[in-house]
């Protein structure tokens, strides 16, 4: 994990300094040890400067190969964080080669209250759900909660808080039959989720019924209530 931030004039929450404290607690409170996805953590190398850094976060992967070498690692994602003041974001991206391959992620926080931490942990989540999602793809998975073919389900969680929030995307992850899951927009009450599931939302709302969970359907928008 690295941040940085070339602008000056950002206030004193955004600084190179305090957002790398943050960015990098926010990864090292993940669970990474009981994750789908095995993750090991490490140092941001300050030998590698910083021209190499921005040309893989621009997703030139020519370079991957210094990156390999200098942490001696085939499998190796630079998550990079940079905050834009102006419009109080966190722009996140994750790139580099994992167990699928080479990929070039990139992202935008809403900054909420200037809390920095709250939005870096909320971006490491969503992160890791991706890289779970991709090692899923290629670790099969059996389908046994859902029969029929895996259909498009579109649905909005609603949770109290972002660690509700931390469990409930694992077990959607790790559901068995679920593919191409994404999240779309995020706050600190819900989250929008699109993915792929045998038997579609009917399938869907049984086996979520069987977890104690319930979905209602709201207009023509399904919802998730994790309260």
């Amino acid at each position: 994990p690295i941040y940085r931030t070339t602008n000056t004039a950002a206030p004193r929450y955004l600084s190179n300094a305090s957002g790398q404290r943050a960015w990098r607690q926010a990864w090292a409170g993940l669970d990474l040890a009981n994750t789908l996805t095995p993750v090991r953590l490490a140092q941001y190398k300050l030998e590698l400067r910083d021209d190499i850094r921005q040309r893989l976060v621009d997703g030139d992967m020519s370079v991957l190969r210094i990156f390999q070498q200098e942490y001696s690692a085939a499998r190796i994602l630079l998550a990079a964080a940079e905050p834009d003041p102006s419009n109080r974001k966190l722009i996140v991206t994750i790139s580099g080669q994992d167990a699928v391959g080479t990929f070039n992620l990139r992202r935008s926080y809403p900054i909420e209250e200037d809390d920095l931490l709250y939005t870096a942990e909320l971006a490491t989540i969503i992160g890791l759900g991706v890289m779970e999602g991709r090692w899923k793809a290629i670790n099969g998975a059996s389908s046994t909660a859902g029969t029929g073919p895996a259909q498009d389900i579109r649905f909005f969680v609603r949770f109290a808080g972002l660690s509700q929030w931390q469990r409930l995307r694992a077990q959607l992850v790790d559901l068995p039959g679920v593919e191409q899951f994404d999240t779309g927009t995020v706050s600190a009450r819900g989250a929008e989720v699109a993915m792929r599931y045998p038997g579609g939302i009917s399938a869907f709302r049984q086996r979520m019924a069987s977890a104690g969970l319930r979905m209602s359907q709201v207009g023509s928008d399904w919802v998730l209530d994790a309260n």
